[in-house]
């Protein structure tokens, strides 16, 4: 009992004993602890700073390498369109990159800018980089480039009718665009090729081009046998169905399609437009355009000043919007003072009043 005794008597403290107990525990590890986290992180900045120097000594090293890379070769200006595989050579570049170039620009490949360069398999941004200031491209490029992109329309050939070929067609042949707009114009005039070398009529069209072409032309174009020299021309504005059926390919159907074509239209201002009637193809159409005509005095026209919403959008070139337009215009700014004010103030897009043009009248 007596030891139990002593040993409380040494082993209890007081309230402020233990708080000042705790204390001292608190100090004791903040001076034997701390110095240990500090070393640590000194150890980490070491560390990093040692990296930090890495890098710097990296970059120095590669700029040295760039530095003596551009004391070894000679650089000069260059058009990588016209550089040859010897100068390639001389401005650093492997065999495997001039290679490669030389087969881009062989396959038709051109350079716009230099950044084109990256296109080239093995050609990287620290290349583009070392040459970009000694990259130029002559202006004589423009014209090339045009001549690149022209030659490339001539993908193939292939059999075609010019009397229906399209306008991506004739681009796909390689023929020039005003050519294909030309033909394209005069087949919608109701004009037609009935062999290869009618095509030389058509002003502008190469000689060249058409030889190349010859063995492809393949017309078909079905005109009656017995057609003697007077031979009356059926005219659409006033032809019952009886004489629209003598035409090839037309018989009773179409015939009353096309008169009733004909009503809504207020009349035909060209014989293309029997391409819109239901059932009539181009190739049709072909068959019988050189034995119809059109007289334009006949159509009937509509008054711009004088009719209402409903009488404009029963044309079927006129949507109702446009009807809606143009009522609500004349109502703001009163009588229109000619046909020709539907385009200039943005009521109908040149396309449409090209077809709507000869249906249009003041009153």
């Amino acid at each position: 009992m007596k030891i139990r005794k002593i040993i409380k008597e040494y082993f209890s403290y007081s309230a402020s004993e233990k708080r000042g107990l705790v204390i001292l525990v608190i100090i004791l590890l903040a001076v034997y602890v701390i110095p240990v986290f500090i070393n640590s992180s000194n150890s980490k900045s070491k560390i990093l700073i040692e990296d930090r120097h890495q890098e710097i000594q990296s970059l120095i090293s590669s700029i040295e390498q760039s530095k003596s890379k551009q004391n070894q070769y000679n650089y000069f200006s260059f058009d990588p369109n016209s550089v040859t595989e010897v100068q390639l050579n001389q401005l650093g570049l492997s065999n495997f990159q001039i290679k490669n170039l030389i087969r881009y620009r062989k396959a038709g490949g051109i350079f716009y800018k230099k950044g084109d360069l990256l296109k080239i398999y093995g050609f990287t941004n620290e290349d583009l980089n070392l040459l970009d200031e000694y990259i130029t491209f002559k202006k004589i490029q423009t014209v090339n480039r045009y001549k690149s992109k022209k030659v490339s329309k001539i993908s193939y050939l292939f059999p075609f009718d010019p009397n229906t070929l399209s306008y991506s067609g004739w681009d796909s042949l390689g023929v020039d665009s005003k050519i294909a707009n030309r033909i394209q114009k005069y087949i919608e005039k109701g004009g037609s090729f009935k062999e290869a070398k009618d095509l030389k009529k058509v002003y502008g069209f190469d000689s060249a081009k058409l030889l190349v072409l010859m063995p492809y032309i393949n017309i078909d174009l079905v005109i009656p046998e017995k057609i003697d020299k007077e031979y009356k021309l059926i005219e659409l504005n006033s032809s019952d169905t009886s004489e629209l059926k003598k035409l090839p390919g037309i018989g009773k159907v179409l015939s009353s399609r096309i008169i009733k074509y004909r009503k809504l239209l207020g009349g035909y201002s060209n014989k293309k437009q029997l391409i819109e009637v239901y059932g009539i193809s181009k190739e049709r159409y072909l068959r019988f355009s050189g034995l119809i005509t059109v007289d334009s005095s006949l159509i009937l026209k509509m008054g711009i000043n004088s009719f209402n919403k409903d009488k404009l959008k029963s044309h079927p070139y006129i949507k109702d919007r446009i009807a809606n337009d143009i009522v609500r215009y004349r109502h703001r700014m009163g009588d229109f003072n000619s046909v020709e004010e539907l385009r200039d103030k943005g009521l109908l897009s040149d396309s449409i009043f090209g077809k709507l043009s000869p249906y249009l009248s003041l009153d």
